[in-house]
């Protein structure tokens, strides 16, 4: 938006707007990352997860990423613990802090677009 309008009410929603989208993306990461730390669910599941997401993406249209990724973690968590109560409260757990970062992330996108707006109409006002 700075680039393209060339005014300090563009430049100052340009900045905002990008540190707000760069705090949503961190916070999301460290939250989401301590969790899992916290719960002793390794990176090799959440990858599983992805994997098995991407697989149901294309199986199961629409909501197949979300119930491959649920299915693929579970999964590889039971291979891990072989038990299943283990790898469900762990599934849970990181299901539980993906989805919580994942609203942390849409806030903060919100913010940014909100402080976009308000910077175009700063800028059309102040004309």
């Amino acid at each position: 938006m700075g680039f393209g309008l060339q005014s300090t009410a563009a430049w100052w929603a340009f900045g905002v707007g990008a540190v707000l989208a760069l705090a949503g993306l961190l916070s999301s990461a460290v939250l989401t990352g301590r969790r899992l730390k916290q719960r002793k669910v390794p990176n090799s599941s959440v990858l599983a997860g992805v994997v098995v997401g991407v697989v149901g993406m294309f199986v199961i249209p629409v909501v197949g990423l979300i119930v491959g990724f649920a299915v693929g973690l579970l999964l590889s968590e039971f291979l891990r613990r072989r038990s299943l109560p283990a790898a469900w409260a762990a599934s849970y757990a990181a299901l539980k802090a993906m989805g919580l970062g994942i609203l942390l992330e849409l806030g903060f996108a919100f913010a940014a677009g909100t402080v976009f707006v308000g910077g175009i109409w700063w800028h059309f006002a102040a004309r």
